[in-house]
Parts: C-alpha cells; sequence; structure tokens
C-alpha cells in the first residue's frame, strides 16, 4: 500500500509538469534512478510498479483508447493476438528470479546485466499482461449481452482500488492463516478467488459510505 501512495505522488506531481517531453524525460529519468538507489524500507516495490502507473497516465493523457477505436478490426485484432501469444511466451520463461520480492530492483552488488534483464522483463509482462487483461474484459462485455452482469462487471471495475487495498489485508490476516495446510487445488483456489473478490467488493461499498474510512483509503473522490 505504501508502494500505490508513493506511485501516486511521484504521478501527481509528473502531471504538474507542463511540458510533455519533460514528463517523458522525469519519468524515464526515475526509472533509470531505480538501478542505482537501494531497495531500502521496501523500496523494490514503488519501483516494481511504478512504471506501470506511468504507462496507465501516459494512456490516458493521449487519448489512447480513443485511438484505438478507429483502428480497423483486422488490425485490432492482430494486435489483440500479438499481446496473447508475447504474453504466453513471457509467462512460460518466467521463474522466480523475475519475482520482485526474490531479486529486487538495484543493481547494487549484484550482476548487473542480468538484474537490469530481470526488471525489464517483469516490467514489460506487468504491462503487457494489463492489456491482455483489459482486452479479454473488453471482449466478455462485448458478448455479454444480459444487463445485469454487464452492471455487476462495471460495479467491481469502477472499485478495482479499493479491491486491491481490501484483498492484502485480507490475503495476508485471514486467507493464508485459514489455508496454509491446504492442499494446491484448481477448484479450490477458483472458489475462493471468487469469495475473496465478493467479500472485497462489498468492503469497498461499505468503506466508501463511511467518509473518514474512504478519505484515508480510497482518496477524497
Amino acid at each position: 500500500m505504501w508502494a500505490l501512495l508513493f506511485c501516486s505522488i511521484a504521478m501527481l506531481i509528473i502531471a504538474k509538469v507542463p511540458f510533455a517531453w519533460l514528463k517523458v524525460v522525469l519519468s524515464v529519468g526515475l526509472i533509470g534512478a531505480f538501478f542505482v538507489v537501494p531497495d531500502l524500507l521496501n523500496l523494490n516495490y514503488f519501483k516494481f510498479m511504478f512504471p506501470s502507473f506511468m504507462c496507465g497516465y501516459m494512456f490516458a493523457k493521449m487519448n489512447c483508447s480513443e485511438k484505438i477505436k478507429t483502428l480497423t478490426m483486422p488490425i485490432k485484432v492482430i494486435g489483440s493476438v500479438a499481446l496473447y501469444g508475447i504474453f504466453a511466451v513471457m509467462y512460460i520463461f518466467f521463474d522466480k528470479s523475475k519475482y520482485v520480492y526474490t531479486t529486487g530492483v538495484t543493481i547494487l552488488g549484484k550482476n548487473a546485466p542480468m538484474q537490469i534483464y530481470n526488471d525489464v522483463y517483469r516490467w514489460v509482462i506487468g504491462i503487457v499482461g494489463t492489456a491482455c487483461f483489459a482486452i479479454t474484459v473488453a471482449i466478455i462485455y462485448r458478448l455479454v449481452k444480459w444487463q445485469p452482469a454487464r452492471n455487476l462487471m462495471a460495479f467491481v471495475g469502477k472499485r478495482s482500488l479499493g479491491i486491491y487495498i481490501t484483498n492484502l489485508l485480507i490475503n495476508s490476516y485471514l486467507l493464508i492463516p485459514l489455508t496454509k495446510s491446504f492442499t494446491p487445488n484448481v477448484w479450490v483456489l477458483l472458489f475462493e478467488t471468487v469469495v475473496v473478490l465478493a467479500i472485497c467488493t462489498l468492503l469497498t461499498w461499505l468503506i466508501e459510505h463511511i467518509k473518514p474510512l474512504k478519505f484515508l483509503m480510497l482518496g477524497a473522490k
């Protein structure tokens, strides 16, 4: 959650910069600094998340969603298939060294080329994976014609930040202690996912209606 706060503060500062080229220079410069700044006080999580925040901001700032709408269907299909293919290949070669929890981000005291490779790899697969997820949601939304289901998707989607925050708390203090003795099972994991998502959505909705908690956990808006 601290990483979310630091990313939000960094993007707020960058958003106030008047020139687009300077925004890019500052963002790239900050990412470059990540390699030579020690991973103290869990800064590695901030370093890991910031490029995704930056891409999201640039995507909205450049009005990319409207530009994508103007593309022809064949180009959209080819682009989507390419993204899914890239993600699938990168996922196959994803190993423990790619986790920010195990290798951090800084190159200090490490094999610099390998560390930079791991950092860039996890940033790219994260951004490509996010794009694939967005495409999948858009496809599902087009296929689902039942309005209540569409409303439910929109309801959950608008509360994604709150769901992420409450999910961290539930996983750390409730789910892991309760299920640490469970044998890995796909169906159990799917069931847990649905239940935890429902609980987190409900908690986020409740937090939205309690002004002090909403301000502290979700911001003023």
